[in-house]
């Protein structure tokens, strides 16, 4: 199962969205960069620093 899923939006900047171990995915989090090895990077510390807890599904409004 992938952790994540990164693409492209607003002039070239990535976005990733994170997947639960549910496999629900996340809203998507601007990496703020449109480099896509530096956008990798970020997503690797958000996932190692357990900044977004992925234990939680995203909830619709």
């Amino acid at each position: 199962m992938r952790r994540y899923y990164l693409h492209t939006r607003h002039h070239g900047i990535f976005y990733a969205e994170l997947v639960t171990l549910e496999g629900c995915k996340l809203t998507a989090r601007s990496t703020g960069t449109r480099d896509r090895d530096e956008a990798m990077l970020k997503i690797a510390e958000w996932l190692r620093a357990c900044l977004i807890s992925l234990q939680v599904p995203y909830q619709p409004l």
